[in-house]
């Protein structure tokens, strides 16, 4: 079985920021957005009434970072990914803002098990080195020159898979389904 270096984006993809985000916005604001009405990656669509600052200030607090909770099975198919011998690595484009109650609050709460040693912050997940990238973002997986598998998102749900070399997952088995396939050379 050939081990592989894996990069794991965070948000989306190991815990539920989306559902987080707008539950928090909806609470704060009395709106009613549900996860299916974030058609677009950018977040001010789905809240037209509220402005950017509202949008964006509760990613710069403990109290929403708190909230927000491992997506089912990340914790068990990340081990498992580990165990298996695989070079794996987090890798996010969280602003400065935002790295430190996203780590402290959910990485070292969920995910202790991941050393420092393995946390990437980057804007350009492209620059990096590894056999693939799990990310839910179009734009990280149109950059992408390898194996690239896709976190199925309503925002990411018009994004065409097939023409980046990608695998489009529903979850966390799913992922695990397709790495092993990759470690097979299939």
């Amino acid at each position: 079985m050939r081990k592989l270096r894996i990069l794991i984006d965070m948000d989306d993809v190991l815990w539920d920021l989306l559902g987080t985000w707008i539950q928090y916005l909806n609470e704060t604001y009395n709106t009613n957005v549900a996860v299916e009405d974030v058609k677009e990656w950018d977040m001010q669509k789905a809240f037209p009434t509220l402005t950017k600052l509202q949008i964006f200030i509760p990613l710069k607090t403990r109290r929403f970072w708190e909230r927000v909770k491992p997506l089912p099975d990340a914790q068990k198919y990340l081990r498992m990914l580990m165990k298996s011998g695989h070079d794996v690595y987090l890798v996010s484009a969280s602003t400065p803002d935002t790295i430190y109650n996203k780590v402290t609050c959910v990485l070292k709460k969920y995910f202790p098990f991941i050393p420092d040693s393995r946390l990437i912050f980057t804007n350009n997940k492209s620059l990096l080195k590894a056999d693939v990238l799990i990310d839910d973002a179009p734009h990280n997986i149109v950059s992408w020159d390898r194996a690239s598998i896709l976190f199925d998102e309503p925002y990411n749900a018009t994004f065409d898979e097939r023409r980046y070399n990608c695998s489009r997952v529903s979850g966390w088995k799913d992922a695990y389904v397709v790495i092993c396939g990759l470690t097979n050379g299939e």
